[in-house]
């Protein structure tokens, strides 16, 4: 068969689920040099943002009974007033937001060794600028003394202040850092799922699932932003082996995974992520991600095919498709390189002179072609010589004769496998009994005897 054409049709929808696929992983800072340093320079001025994060630690934080400060998320100019934006765990152990001069405290503790997802957002235009939230719930709102107008100087750092003191003991997670003020409504709908479209306010987004956790992780030293903006962050003083300062396991939010379901349509098979399918039915494929979502594709395939069988008559030129009811035929000339034989557009053809036809088959958006198939005409003046020659043996082991009766001056044999491919010619001069052997595998063959310019006879010749 030659297929002509192969149409496949497919919808296509898109859904975002949240089943374990992925590696939930976060990085254990050890509180004394792990940093990641980013290249992202963070929200500028007086501009509203949001920062969230999730956190584990059991780490004193309170200066005054012996405790150091636990920087999260920090950026901008340490000298000056209002010009950093430190976001952080201090007093009473609770989160606090600093710009230099000044901040505002919550009141919830957060070192009890619990994951806990933590959020600050700031709001130019509102009275009470800066909100503080803990597991979805707002712990404090309040307002700076010093007004907020961050500076460009140091890029976004996780686990460190920008002066180079004051590191985080424990874990963080999913950094996501806003260039728009968050409600209480949003925080709580996406603190527990990974973002695996992230929206356009979504400037920077760490979900830190990379490395194998608490293995040997040496080469993986880079935090991906998945945010599409490039803002990734180099680990800096980390051991990156076994339970501390290393990749580990993740907070308890669920990793997002895009489900994609497919309905196709295709012609004969239909190739799919690197696997063709001949037979209709539903089949699933995954692709993990590392640092961002993973996809699940489901498809339900419908294979159609085309019945390309054609039903000969060796005693008439006329082909009829085995197929009576496809929605489209087109008889073609195989010897004219499949040419379009005009008008012919029905199930049955009739020859009006010998050569080799083949039938083009539409059906359910599918176009397939028959195999070629030979057609010799003999004339009535022909018929009496026909009726003077013969062949034997027939069947054969593959030697036969030919009696022509009488003497030609030339005569020839062609010779095609049923499927009308001719397989030989041979000419033969001053001739009157030709004897032959005839080569190839067992089964029906198709001999026509011509000479001097007409056709003798054909024959079916069946090799044993």
């Amino acid at each position: 068969m030659k297929n002509l054409t192969n149409l496949s049709f497919a919808i296509i929808t898109l859904f975002i689920t949240t089943p374990f696929i992925h590696a939930q992983n976060a990085l254990d800072f050890d509180g004394v040099d792990d940093v990641v340093q980013t290249n992202f320079a963070g929200i500028q001025g007086t501009a509203p943002r949001s920062i969230e994060a999730w956190i584990k630690t059991t780490a004193n934080a309170v200066p005054t009974a012996g405790g150091i400060q636990q920087t999260i998320v920090d950026w901008g100019m340490f000298s000056g007033q209002g010009n950093r934006f430190t976001f952080n765990v201090l007093w009473g152990n609770a989160i606090r937001l600093e710009v230099g001069g000044n901040g505002v405290s919550g009141l919830i503790p957060v070192n009890d060794g619990a994951w806990h997802h933590v959020a600050v957002t700031f709001d130019p235009a509102a009275t009470e600028q800066i909100k503080l939230y803990v597991d979805g719930q707002l712990d404090v709102a309040g307002t700076t003394t010093i007004p907020v107008d961050t500076e460009v100087d140091v890029n976004v750092q996780i686990g460190r202040r920008i002066d180079n003191i004051n590191s985080f003991t424990g874990t963080i997670d999913e950094v996501r850092i806003w260039d728009i003020v968050l409600d209480q409504g949003q925080i709580q709908n996406n603190m527990n799922k990974e973002l695996c479209t992230p929206p356009d306010n979504l400037v920077a987004y760490y979900i830190f699932n990379q490395g194998n956790a608490n293995q040997d992780n040496a080469g993986e030293t880079t935090l991906i932003d998945i945010s599409g903006n490039g803002y990734d962050g180099s680990l800096m003083g980390f051991n990156l082996a076994g339970d501390f300062s290393n990749w580990v396991a993740g907070s308890e939010v669920a990793p997002g995974v895009v489900t994609i379901n497919e309905n196709i349509n295709a012609c004969n098979s239909y190739t799919w992520n690197g696997m063709t399918y001949n037979q209709s039915g539903t089949y699933t494929s995954s692709t993990t991600g590392v640092s961002g979502c993973d996809t699940i594709n489901n498809l339900e395939l419908t294979i159609n095919s085309v019945e390309t069988m054609v039903i000969t008559d060796p005693n008439e030129p006329t082909l009829m498709a085995s197929a009576i009811d496809a929605d489209g035929y087109q008889w073609l000339d195989c010897n004219d390189n499949y040419s379009i034989i005009p008008n012919e557009t029905q199930p049955a053809f009739t020859a009006t002179e010998s050569g080799n036809y083949a039938l083009a088959i539409t059906q359910d958006g599918c176009v397939d072609t028959s195999a070629c198939f030979l057609i010799t005409i003999v004339g009535l003046n022909d018929l009496k010589d026909q009726e003077t020659i013969s062949l034997f043996p027939n069947p054969t082991q593959g030697a036969f004769s030919i009696d022509l009766k009488k003497n030609y001056s030339e005569a020839s044999i062609i010779i095609y496998e049923i499927s009308g491919k001719k397989i030989k010619e041979q000419i033969f001069q001053n001739i009157d009994f030709i004897k032959y052997q005839l080569e190839g595998n067992q089964g029906l063959y198709l001999l026509v005897v011509e000479a001097e310019g007409k056709i003798l006879d054909r024959f079916k010749i069946i090799k044993e």
